[in-house]
């Protein structure tokens, strides 16, 4: 995982934020994420910490879904200026 440092500390899996500038959330990075979480369901776990350095997120990466609804073939051009 590229945009995600997984780490364990005893009973507990550390999960960083590595997207810099700030942590935006892309298809890709949201993927990611799950995949680390998912790893967290181990029993010998008994917490997660999720953090990013210098922020958490600052939410979706709209310049990211604006190219992915332009280069769409499949989408309503009236539902995808909606989202915008």
């Amino acid at each position: 995982m590229s945009m995600i440092d997984f780490s364990t500390d005893g009973p507990v899996a550390v999960i960083k934020l590595n997207r810099p500038p700030v942590n935006a959330l892309s298809e890709e990075f949201a993927g990611e994420i799950l995949e680390a979480v998912e790893r967290c369901q181990d029993d010998a776990f008994r917490a997660v910490m999720i953090y990013g350095d210098p922020l958490f997120s600052v939410g979706a990466d709209i310049k990211g879904f604006k190219e992915r609804l332009d280069n769409a073939e499949d989408v309503d051009p009236d539902a995808a200026k909606r989202l915008l």
